[in-house]
């Protein structure tokens, strides 16, 4: 460290004299705070908040699909409907859908309460740039699952195979497990859950909860058979994975899609284009 020294001149003697004032208190630097102990995520909301959205969608969901059951019984097309039959139908998507759409306005207004920024960049949606790359993680990532499922007992009917009883209801099925469920269960899961985890639990701890009830939403519609059940967790821990390391909600919501997608499409070739929807049997 260099020092800046004063310096006295003695004018009355033949040679200058440089003698230096008292010495310095050598100099120190304030030390910064160390990076891990500042919050890895340090959202406007914490699991409060979250535990809402959770209880709220699912009594929407429920009030909205007794709407709609007794609706249709109206109809004398579905008057011999029954509400088993009705939930394990692709009618159910239509209150599952009312349900996103409510419980977004809800997420809105959670955000809102905390923070006077933009929804989408406080739950940090911002297209990442290898979008290619994500793509490909969500197909091997299904690659992966599928290779898991050779050597895992995986029930040959699930209680989601009764939703393709129609080339109609296959497609509508397809495009709202493609680009409406993926995007609903990012921003709930790795757009609320995961930082709202993060500020009080370690990372490893954070992935495998946030992956945990991933794969509990799915228990119905799976039988809560145990294989699928693992499989889905194991996908629900990768998800949040890519949120942290890329920071970017988007990011995990391309691979969440494609991961579908790539499913859908081995389904499609399986039964010559959603036609011959017995084969899945």
């Amino acid at each position: 460290m260099v020092k800046t020294l004063a310096f006295r001149v003695d004018s009355t003697q033949p040679n200058v004299s440089l003698t230096p004032n008292a010495p310095l208190e050598p100099e120190t630097e304030t030390p910064r705070p160390s990076a891990s102990l500042s919050p890895a995520e340090n959202p406007p909301w914490g699991i409060p908040a979250v535990l809402l959205i959770f209880v709220f969608n699912f009594l929407a969901f429920n009030v909205i699909a007794a709407a709609v059951f007794v609706a249709l019984h109206a109809l004398s097309r579905y008057r011999d409907l029954s509400l088993n039959s009705f939930t394990q139908s692709p009618l159910a998507l239509i209150p599952q859908a009312l349900s996103y759409l409510f419980t977004f306005f809800l997420m809105v207004l959670i955000v809102q309460k905390g923070t006077y920024d933009d929804f989408w960049s406080v739950l940090k949606w911002r297209w990442p740039h290898r979008i290619v790359s994500l793509l490909l993680v969500g197909i091997a990532m299904l690659g992966f699952a599928q290779l898991c499922s050779l050597f895992l007992p995986i029930p040959k009917s699930l209680p989601i195979d009764r939703f393709f009883r129609s080339t109609h209801a296959a497609w509508v099925l397809a495009i709202f497990g493609i680009l409406v469920a993926p995007l609903y269960e990012e921003l709930v899961f790795r757009g609320f859950l995961y930082p709202a985890l993060r500020r009080f639990l370690p990372l490893t701890a954070s992935v495998l909860v946030d992956g945990v009830l991933f794969a509990g939403i799915h228990g119905p519609q799976l039988g809560w058979a145990w294989a699928p059940l693992l499989m889905l967790l194991i996908v629900g821990c990768v998800l949040t994975v890519v949120r942290w390391k890329t920071g970017s909600l988007a990011a995990a919501f391309l691979v969440h899609s494609a991961y579908n997608a790539c499913d859908f499409a081995l389904i499609f070739i399986a039964t010559g284009g959603f036609r011959h929807l017995e084969r899945l049997s």
